[in-house]
């Protein structure tokens, strides 16, 4: 582990080096802020990634795409061994002084390594002390931004981009806004809040584009182990989108619940169908030394058919998912991580239903490395 924050270290001070030095060169009322400030805060420049892969064992789960991410549900017939890097990254972030002492500018360019690179949040800002920051670019929504913890290291979402058992498979708002402006406050009295709005959103009529909203409102407190959470989508990818989370850590041990609720922009729907879908998550972790236990339980409930399912059989039959999870990770150091997990998913019918009942399960064993 020192090695490698030594190597990353060194290289990113081969550029401050010339930075420095050229600094010393030049007199102290002309030198030019910019480069003082390089040669001073080395730790303004942030180059970051994380790379896994992971052997899966799946039945019922569709192919892998080309991003390396699994679209669908199979038909409960379709099994394969495959192995999966869903969620490798490459990125730099940092921050550049103003002439405003209050005032930074801040920036992100990230990009995800599947089969190919693709884009991931890329946006740049201006980030003040007394304030907070706005931004804009490519980038999460507010609402998808709530997986992240501020309680803990763990995500609200103990299998995120898990192959099979992330909780975008029972929970919709998993969305990433090609065109928005963004707002993130100063933490006040343990309260955060982040907005998203998106000024192009496609309508579904497919007649115009109308503005999305997407805000996120938490409360933290560590010294009573709690995290509480209040976030809403408007016109996010079409959904009219509602979630509560609670997440509670006492000692070793580790509680989150999540409950949501979904439904279709009312303004911008095209018929009068119900199509309400509701959710609800619940996980529970054990930390011991290097070692975490997970489990998670999640429920999925629509009318129409055709949000959260998306095989055939299960558009037209299936009312109800229930997903169950269960999990175990080694640190093998601060950087390197190992993770193994089995999960199951089985659904409810129609009424009337005498077709086959399926389960679709996977299993997987892998490996992180974040730096």
């Amino acid at each position: 582990m020192k090695n490698i924050t030594k190597i990353r270290s060194l290289l990113l001070a081969l550029p401050l080096v010339s930075a420095a030095a050229i600094a010393e060169d030049k007199d102290t009322e002309d030198m030019n802020p910019l480069w003082e400030y390089w040669a001073k805060n080395p730790s303004s420049v942030v180059v970051y990634g994380r790379a896994e892969v992971f052997l899966n064992s799946n039945h019922g789960y569709n192919k892998i795409n080309d991003n390396y991410e699994i679209d669908d549900y199979g038909d409960g017939e379709f099994s394969q061994t495959e192995v999966n890097t869903l969620s490798s990254r490459f990125g730099v972030k940092g921050e550049l002084p103003t002439m405003i002492e209050t005032l930074k500018i801040v920036y992100k360019y990230e990009v995800g390594v599947g089969k190919e690179l693709y884009s991931r949040n890329q946006a740049v800002g201006i980030k003040s002390s007394i304030w907070g920051e706005v931004m804009a670019g490519r980038h999460d929504s507010a609402l998808k931004k709530t997986v992240k913890s501020k309680l803990t290291n763990l995500t609200t979402d103990l299998f995120h981009n898990f192959p099979g058992a992330d909780y975008e498979y029972s929970l919709m708002g998993k969305n990433r806004l090609d065109h928005m402006v963004g707002y993130k406050s100063p933490t006040l009295k343990d309260f955060d809040y982040f907005m998203t709005l998106s000024p192009e959103e496609e309508t579904e009529t497919g007649d115009g584009k109308s503005t999305g909203l997407s805000q996120a409102l938490s409360y933290t407190s560590k010294d009573l182990g709690i995290y509480l959470l209040f976030a809403a989508d408007r016109n996010i990818a079409n959904r009219d989108i509602n979630r509560i989370i609670l997440q509670y850590v006492t000692g070793k041990f580790y509680y989150t619940a999540v409950v949501q609720e979904s439904e279709a922009h009312k303004e911008l729907a095209t018929n009068t169908q119900d199509d309400d879908q509701y959710a609800i998550l619940f996980n529970a972790a054990y930390s011991n030394k290097r070692s975490i236990y997970k489990m998670q339980l999640s429920e999925s409930r629509e009318t129409d058919n055709e949000l959260i399912f998306t095989s055939e059989s299960l558009k037209q039959n299936a009312t109800k998912s229930r997903q169950l999870t269960l999990g175990y990770d080694y640190l093998l150091t601060d950087v390197i991580t190992l993770s193994s997990y089995i999960s199951a998913r089985n659904y409810s019918y129609v009424s009337g239903y005498d077709g086959n009942e399926e389960t679709d399960k996977i299993a997987g064993v892998g490996i992180w490395f974040k730096f």
